[in-house]
C-alpha cells in the first residue's frame, strides 16, 4: 500500500516566546514622542509660572500696602516689568490710557491727580487693589497705540 503524503510531514513545534527586548522602532518612537510631549508641557508650565511671578508678588504686596500711592507705585512697577520702561514713564494722559488698557478698572484724570493730594488718595485704594488683581500681563501695547 502506498504511503500517504501526510506521513512525510513533521510535527508542528510552536516557536518560543518572543523577547520584549530589543524594542521595535515603533516602541522607541512612542517613547521618544511621550518624553518630548512631557518635556514641552513641563517647559510651558515653568515658563508660565516665571512669567506670572511678578504679578503674584505684586498681589501679595498689595495686601500689605497702606496707601493708594504705594498701590499706584506697584502698578507702575508691573507695567515696567511686563511692558517696558517706556510704558511706565509716559505722561499722565497716556499713562491713564495704559492703566485702563491693562486693567479692567476705569480711571479718570481727576482720580489720578488726587493720588498726590493728602485727603483724596485713600478713596482710590480699592480701585488700585482691583487694578492689580485684574492686571493683564499679555496685552499688546505700543507707544503709537498709547497716544490718546
Amino acid at each position: 500500500m502506498p504511503s500517504s503524503p501526510l506521513d512525510a510531514l513533521k510535527d508542528v513545534i510552536p516557536p518560543t516566546e518572543v523577547s520584549w527586548w530589543p524594542l521595535s522602532y515603533a516602541a522607541w518612537g512612542l517613547i521618544v514622542a511621550t518624553l518630548l510631549v512631557l518635556t514641552l508641557i513641563i517647559l510651558f508650565i515653568v515658563k508660565r509660572q516665571r512669567h506670572s511671578r511678578a504679578k503674584r508678588e505684586a498681589t501679595q504686596l498689595a495686601k500689605l500696602a497702606e496707601s493708594s500711592l504705594s498701590l499706584h507705585t506697584l502698578l507702575k512697577r508691573l507695567v515696567k516689568h511686563y511692558y517696558g520702561v517706556e510704558m511706565a514713564s509716559l505722561p499722565q494722559k497716556q499713562w491713564l490710557h495704559i492703566l485702563n488698557t491693562v486693567s479692567n478698572v476705569t480711571f479718570t484724570t481727576e482720580e489720578l491727580q488726587t493720588i498726590y493730594s493728602p485727603n483724596g488718595a485713600e478713596a482710590l485704594f480699592d480701585k488700585f487693589s482691583q487694578a492689580i488683581t485684574t492686571f493683564k500681563t499679555r496685552e499688546k501695547l505700543t507707544l503709537e497705540a498709547s497716544n490718546v
